[in-house]
C-alpha cells in the first residue's frame, strides 16, 4: 500500500514518539539545525531548514511563508500531495493553515486560524458576538498618546501587547504613561501591531481540550495561581490547579462551545484562557494548540490523556477517542513551576526549604546543586523545578503553594562569573 505524505512544521522531537513510519512518509520544515534531529531519524525524514531570528518570535514561520510555499510546492511536484500537516507549538499554527489553504490539504484553514493567532481580530470577533471581554483598542501610530491617556484615565491600569506573539512575550502591565509610551514605541519600531487592553483584577482560568465535528472529545478546566506575565517578567512562581467541580466544568464547556461557534470552528485542539469573575467568564485569548508550560504533562498525569499525541492524531485526520469519565478527576491535581531566574547560564549552588514540605506533594523534579542550567531565549517557561500536588480542596493546595513561595529558594551563581 502506498504511503501517505505527511508534512511536519517546526519541532520534530515533540512528535517523534507518535510517527508511523510504516504507513507514512514524513517531511520536515524546521528552524532547528540538523543536529537537533536524532540521527536514527535523519535517514527516514527529508528535512528543510528555514532561517529565523535568534530571538523569540512566534511569527517566524509566517514571516517565511513564501519560502515555505516554494518548498512545499517542490515536494508535492516530486512526491505527490500531502495528506496532512502536523503543527508543533504556537509558531506553526497559522503557517500550517496557510499551507493547507494554498495547496488544498485537509485540516484547519487560514480563514479559521487567523482568529487563533491575531489577537485583535480574535477579540473584535468576540466583542461583536456579545461575549464578555476586557475593553481593547488597536494602537494607531498617529494617536497612541491619546489612546494611552484615555485607557489609563478610564481603567487605571492597562495591558499592552503585540497582536501576534505568545507566552507573554512583549507584554507590559502598567499604570504609568511614560512607561506605556516607551513600550508601545519599542513594539512599533519592531514592526509589531499593538493592542491596549483594560486590566482586569480577576483570577485566570484556562480550558483545554479537543473538539471534533462539534463533539467534545476531551475537556479540562484549570485555575491559575499567579500568571504567565509575572512568571516570565517578574520571576513569580506559577501554579495550575485542575478543577473537578462538575457545575464549573459544565459552565466552562458551554462557554468554550460559544466561543468556537463565534469563529465557526467545529474541530480544534484548543487552549482557551479566561478571567473568572464569580459566575461569569470574560474571554482573554484562545490558541489552536495544546497548552505549554508543562500543563499538558499535568493533564496527562490527571487524566492519562496525552494532549500532545491527540494534537498529532488530530492533525493527521485521525479520530480522537473520547475520554469516558465525565471529563473529571476525583481530587484536585496541581503543578507549581519555579522559574529560571536569569538571562544567562547559571550554576545551582543549593536549595533551601525542602526539609518540611507539606504532605500533599505527590511528586517533584528539581534542578540540583552543581548543575549548570543553560539559558534559552526561546524557552519562555524554562524552570528550575516542577512540583505536583494532590488534595481535596483549592484552599489546601493554595496553602502548599504559599509554603513553597515563601520557603523554597535556589541559590546560584552566574556561570560567566564562575568561569572568570
Amino acid at each position: 500500500m502506498k504511503k501517505e505524505n505527511v508534512l511536519i512544521l517546526g519541532d520534530l522531537n515533540s512528535v517523534i514518539d507518535f510517527l508511523d513510519l510504516e504507513h507514512n512518509s514524513y517531511f520536515l520544515i524546521t528552524d532547528l539545525e540538523a543536529s537537533a534531529i536524532p540521527k536514527e531519524m535523519q535517514k527516514n525524514i527529508e528535512s528543510f531548514y528555514i532561517d529565523t531570528p535568534d530571538n523569540f518570535d512566534v511569527s517566524c514561520f509566517e514571516n517565511n511563508i513564501d519560502v515555505i510555499y516554494d518548498v512545499v510546492s517542490s515536494l508535492i511536484e516530486k512526491h505527490g500531495q500531502f495528506s496532512s500537516i502536523v503543527t508543533t507549538y504556537e509558531h506553526t499554527v497559522l503557517s500550517a493553515a496557510m499551507i493547507r489553504t494554498r495547496f488544498n490539504i485537509p485540516g484547519i484553514k487560514e480563514s479559521e486560524a487567523i482568529f487563533l493567532r491575531n489577537k485583535y481580530k480574535m477579540k473584535e470577533k468576540i466583542f461583536d458576538s456579545g461575549i464578555l471581554t476586557p475593553n481593547f483598542t488597536l494602537v494607531d501610530v498617529d494617536t497612541y498618546h491619546e489612546e494611552i491617556t484615555q485607557f489609563l484615565r478610564e481603567y487605571g491600569k492597562i495591558v499592552i501587547k503585540p497582536i501576534n506573539q505568545a507566552a507573554s512575550y512583549g507584554v507590559l502591565i502598567t499604570q504609568e504613561i511614560v512607561e506605556a509610551t516607551n513600550h508601545i514605541e519599542m513594539l512599533i519600531q519592531n514592526n509589531s501591531e499593538v493592542l491596549i487592553e483594560e486590566y482586569l483584577e480577576h483570577p485566570i482560568m484556562h480550558f483545554d481540550g479537543v473538539i471534533q465535528e462539534n463533539q467534545m472529545k476531551f475537556f479540562s478546566v484549570s485555575k491559575k495561581i499567579g500568571n504567565c506575565y509575572d512568571y516570565v517578567s517578574n520571576n513569580g512562581d506559577l501554579c495550575t490547579i485542575i478543577q473537578s467541580d462538575s457545575e464549573l466544568v459544565r459552565k466552562a464547556q458551554y462557554f468554550t462551545k460559544r466561543v468556537l461557534e463565534v469563529f465557526k470552528i467545529d474541530s480544534l485542539v484548543f487552549h482557551l484562557e479566561v478571567f473568572a469573575d464569580n459566575e461569569e467568564f470574560h474571554f482573554l485569548e484562545i490558541a489552536g494548540r495544546y497548552p505549554g508550560g508543562g500543563i499538558s504533562k499535568l493533564i496527562k498525569r490527571a487524566y492519562d490523556f496525552d494532549l500532545v499525541k491527540a494534537s498529532y492524531l488530530f492533525d493527521t485526520q485521525k479520530e480522537i477517542i473520547r475520554v469516558h469519565k465525565n471529563d473529571l478527576v476525583n481530587d484536585l491535581i496541581a503543578m507549581i513551576i519555579i522559574p529560571f531566574p536569569a538571562k544567562e547560564d547559571i550554576i545551582i549552588r543549593g536549595i533551601s526549604g525542602l526539609d518540611q514540605l507539606p504532605d500533599n506533594i505527590i511528586g517533584s523534579i528539581f534542578t540540583g546543586p552543581g548543575e549548570i542550567v543553560t539559558y534559552n531565549p526561546f524557552d519562555t517557561f524554562k524552570k528550575l523545578a516542577e512540583i505536583y500536588i494532590r488534595d481535596t480542596s483549592n484552599e489546601n493546595i493554595e496553602n502548599t503553594v504559599d509554603y513553597i513561595n515563601n520557603n523554597v529558594n535556589f541559590s546560584y551563581v552566574l556561570a560567566s562569573m564562575e568561569r572568570s
